[in-house]
C-alpha cells in the first residue's frame, strides 16, 4: 500500500547514534493501478515539463518489485519523472530508493539544487547494461559495479548544515562530496530540489528500469543529550553545563543549582540530584515553531516527593505550561490548563517521564513509562487559560505539596526536534512602500521583517530609489544586515543620499 506521513519518530536514547526521523514522503506504489501513469494517479510526482499523463510520465508495472507486486518501470526515451523536495535549505535528509536494471539494459537518475528542474544538477548517476556504473559529481567521475537483473538500494545522505552528500549503494558508501557543487563541476546552490528519473543510460546503453520502496526523510540530531558521565561528583550542573542550564534567579553555583551525584543513576554512576533549595532551569531556547520530545529518566526514593514544571519562556516565572507531581504515597498529578490528571508511580524505581510538544499544532502530550498520562493545548497555562505558543525551559525545583519533603534524582536527558518546519521563511509587512517624497524632505515608514521558518534567517535589506530620468538607485545599509530566528525586526535606515539631486 501507499504510505505518506506527515511524521514518523524512531528514537535510539542516548547512544552515539541518537536521532529521529521524519517521513516526509514514503511510496511502494501498491495502491496504483497498473498500465495507468505514475503522475496522475500520485500527485506527489510530476514530469520534467510538468505534463503528468503524457509521455514523460512512468507506467505502474508488476513485471517486478521489491514489495510487494508493484513498482515503476521507466524506459523509451523521453521518460522524465520529477519527484518535488521542497527546495530544502537547511536540516540533514536522506532520499532512498531501489532500482532494478534490466539484464542488457541500462538506467540513469539525478539530483537536482532546485525544484525547478533544468537548473543545476547536484548528481548524476548512470546504471550500464554489463554491469559497471559511473557518478558524476563536481565534475569527478566515480566508477561503480553493480548487478543488472537485481534489485540495488541506494541511499543518499544530504546534510545541508555541512554541505556534505554520501551516497550508498547496498549498504556501501561509494562517494562523499561537497554537496552545493554542480555534477559538471564549479559551486552552486547548497539547496535539495528534486529528483529526477530519466529514461537514459552510460553511454550506448538503452534504458530500461524498474523503481520501488522510495522514501524522502528528514532526520533530526539531538539538540541535547546528556548522561552527566562526563563530570565529576560534587559538580554543580549549571556551572559546567551552563549553554543548558542556570538557575531560576540565574545563579548558578548556588543552592538553587543542583549537584552531580553517584547515589543514584540509570546509566553509568553519575545523575543530578534535587533537593534542598534546588532550582534548576533546562534551557530550551523559546522555540517558537517545530515538533520537540523532552524526556528524561527520573527516580524518586521512597519517603520524598517530587515535582517539575514547563516554562513558555526560557526566562522563568512568565507562563507555567505545565505543573507535575510525585507524591509520598505513590500518586501523581499532571496540571495543564486548570485541570488536575491523577496517576501513579512507584518510587525507589527508575521511570521515564516524555514530553511530546508540537508547536506547529500547539499540542501537547506527557508519558511516564510509555503510558499518556495527559494530552493538552500546548499554549494554555498550567493554572488556565490563554498563553504563549513557545517552549521555553524546564524548572527542576525543589517542590511538594505541604508536609512532603522534595528529594529526587534525574539522568539521560535528552532535547530533540522530530518533526516541523527547518527552513527559514520571511514575511514582511507590508511587501512594498510606494510613495513619492517632494526633494529636500524626509518620510519615516514602518517594516515589520518577521522569521516565520524553523530555521535562523539571514535577510539584508535594499532601499531602491526611482527618480524620474534617472537609473535607479540602489543602498544597501550593511548596518542592517543581520540574522535571527522566529522573532521580529525593527530597522531604521538614517543618512541615506539623495538621489533628486
Amino acid at each position: 500500500m501507499k504510505r505518506t506521513f506527515l511524521f514518523l519518530l524512531a528514537i535510539a536514547f542516548l547512544s552515539v547514534n541518537s536521532f529521529a526521523q521524519s517521513v516526509i514522503y514514503e511510496d511502494d506504489f501498491e495502491v496504483y493501478n497498473v498500465g495507468e501513469y505514475l503522475a496522475v494517479q500520485a500527485p506527489e510526482w510530476t514530469t520534467w515539463s510538468n505534463a503528468p499523463g503524457t509521455d514523460e510520465d512512468a507506467f505502474i508495472s508488476d513485471d517486478y518489485a521489491l514489495s510487494p507486486t508493484k513498482s515503476v518501470k521507466i524506459e523509451g526515451a523521453v521518460t522524465d519523472l520529477v519527484l518535488p523536495f521542497g527546495d530544502k535549505q537547511n536540516g540533514v535528509f536522506e532520499v532512498a530508493f531501489s532500482l532494478y536494471i534490466e539484464t542488457g539494459f541500462g538506467g540513469y537518475y539525478n539530483l537536482q539544487h532546485y525544484e525547478a528542474v533544468g537548473t543545476e544538477w547536484a548528481i548524476e548517476v548512470f546504471f550500464g547494461s554489463a554491469g559497471a556504473g559511473e557518478l558524476k559529481t563536481d565534475n569527478i567521475t566515480t566508477p561503480f559495479s553493480f548487478s543488472n537483473g537485481a534489485w540495488i538500494d541506494i541511499i543518499h545522505e544530504i546534510d545541508l548544515d555541512s554541505d556534505e552528500a554520501k551516497i550508498y549503494f547496498d549498504g556501501t558508501l561509494v562517494h562523499t562530496w561537497v554537496w552545493s557543487t554542480q555534477s559538471g563541476g564549479g559551486a552552486g546552490a547548497n539547496q535539495l530540489g528534486a529528483l529526477n528519473i530519466y529514461a537514459s543510460a552510460l553511454s550506448g546503453d538503452d534504458p530500461t528500469f524498474y523503481l520501488d520502496d522510495i522514501s524522502y526523510t528528514q532526520i533530526f540530531a539531538p539538540i541535547y543529550e546528556d548522561d552527566f558521565e562526563d563530570y565529576t561528583v560534587g559538580d554543580y550542573i549549571a556551572v559546567v553545563e551552563p549553554e543548558f542550564y542556570t538557575t531560576w534567579s540565574n545563579a548558578p553555583g548556588s543552592a538553587e543549582d543542583a549537584l552531580i551525584v553517584d547515589e543514584q543513576a540509570y546509566s553509568g554512576d553519575n545523575s543530578v540530584e534535587v533537593e534542598g533549595g534546588t532550582d534548576l532551569i533546562f534551557k530550551l531556547g523559546d522555540k517558537s515553531a517545530g515538533v520537540f520530545d523532552v524526556n528524561w529518566m527520573m527516580y524518586v526514593p521512597t519517603g520524598f516527593a517530587g515535582y517539575y514544571n514547563f516554562q513558555h519562556m526560557e526566562a522563568p516565572g512568565n507562563e507555567w505550561a505545565v505543573e507535575v507531581y510525585f507524591n509520598t504515597d505513590g500518586s501523581g498529578e499532571c496540571i495543564a490548563d486548570g485541570i488536575t490528571i491523577p496517576f501513579a508511580f512507584t518510587h525507589d524505581t527508575w521511570m521515564s517521564v516524555e514530553h511530546m510538544i508540537n508547536l506547529d499544532d500547539d499540542l501537547a502530550e506527557m508519558y511516564v513509562d510509555g503510558s499518556l498520562i495527559h494530552a493538552w493545548v500546548w499554549s494554555t497555562q498550567a493554572s488556565g487559560g490563554a498563553g504563549t505558543n513557545q517552549l521555553g525551559g524546564v524548572d527542576f525545583f525543589a517542590g511538594a505539596h505541604t508536609g512532603e519533603t522534595p528529594a529526587y534524582y534525574f539522568d539521560d536527558v535528552f532535547f530533540l526536534q522530530t518533526g516541523g518546519a527547518t527552513d527559514p521563511a520571511i514575511e514582511l509587512v507590508p511587501m512594498m512602500f510606494d510613495d513619492t517624497i517632494a526633494q529636500g524632505t524626509t518620510a519615516d515608514k514602518d517594516l515589520m521583517v518577521s522569521n516565520i521558518g524553523g530555521a535562523d534567517l539571514e535577510y539584508e535589506i535594499s532601499v531602491v530609489y526611482e527618480v524620474s530620468g534617472k537609473k535607479s538607485e540602489v543602498v544597501v545599509p550593511m548596518t542592517n544586515s543581520m540574522i535571527f530566528a522566529h522573532t521580529n525586526a525593527e530597522f531604521e535606515v538614517v543618512s541615506l543620499p539623495n538621489p533628486g539631486r
